[in-house]
């Protein structure tokens, strides 16, 4: 950064005023673009074995717990 002004003659209506910030480079640079390796394969997950799995949890929470975090 080369110099922060603040913008006192431009005031917003209240205390607040505007600030600007100029940026130099001493030195040429260059932005490598690289490929994003994938993270997630979602074509292998079992979708229908997730939503089995999932109805088969809710069924086995216990509803007269829900107003005590610690025992649900």
């Amino acid at each position: 950064m080369t110099s922060i002004e603040i913008l006192t003659d431009s005031k917003m209506g209240s205390d607040h005023a505007p600030v600007m910030c100029t940026f130099g480079f001493n030195k040429d640079f260059r932005l490598d673009l690289t490929e994003a390796e994938p993270r997630f394969n979602f074509t292998k997950a079992d979708w229908g074995l997730f939503g089995n799995t999932l109805d088969g949890m809710i069924t086995e929470i216990n509803i007269e717990n829900l107003n005590d975090i610690k025992s649900f």
